[in-house]
């Protein structure tokens, strides 16, 4: 994880000379999807976006993810009867740091580390030995854009987010701590953004 941060701030030093993109700021909105294995979740969600390119090479790049309760309708077995099953989510997760990368032709491929913090709820806190709901969070993955016109950009991520959750009861009947529950949660999403 050091080796690949090391690398990004080193692809930034060598490319600071370059010269500067004709547009450095950019924001847009995503649709996202999450694996929270530590939890046992997989939420969608939507998101907010900003840029600042440094360079054509090197760019500070945040972000604001909001994975909000889901609800499912469907009926029972017994006739008559509807249920209702509604997924707590709930979560909010702040990002922000360094993506390098190149662009070549229409396409850019650039890779990220982002350190960032993590918002649970209380319904994902209750089995945790540790019930504090602000955790922190470190993102590592990959970027494609694709340029459609001079301003819009298409944005398509992949990566792993790592949110150390503490230990976890085996339930709240009988409070025995297990194996740490901290892991790496596969994330992805696909969004747009407007350069100016």
């Amino acid at each position: 994880m050091k080796t690949f941060i090391c690398c990004l701030v080193a692809a930034g030093m060598c490319c600071a000379g370059q010269a500067e993109p004709e547009r450095r700021w950019e924001v847009g909105a995503h649709w996202v999807i999450a694996d929270f294995e530590g939890l046992g979740e997989v939420p969608g969600g939507f998101g907010a976006r900003c840029l600042y390119h440094l360079n054509d090479y090197l760019a500070l790049d945040g972000e604001v993810d909001y994975f909000p309760d889901s609800s499912r309708r469907g009926s029972s077995r017994l006739s008559g009867i509807r249920s209702e099953i509604t997924w707590p989510h709930g979560e909010t997760e702040v990002l922000a740091g360094l993506r390098a990368g190149f662009r070549v032709g229409g396409v850019g491929i650039f890779a990220r580390a982002r350190p960032g913090i993590m918002r649970l709820t209380d319904y994902q806190t209750r089995y945790l030995t540790d019930p504090g709901k602000t955790r922190p969070a470190l993102d590592l993955g990959g970027t494609v854009e694709f340029y459609p016109a001079s301003r819009l950009v298409i944005r398509v991520d992949l990566g792993g987010v790592f949110i150390p959750l503490g230990d976890r009861y085996v339930s709240a009947v009988a409070p025995t701590p297990v194996a740490p529950t901290d892991s790496w949660n596969l994330q992805g999403g696909i969004g747009f953004a407007v350069r100016f």
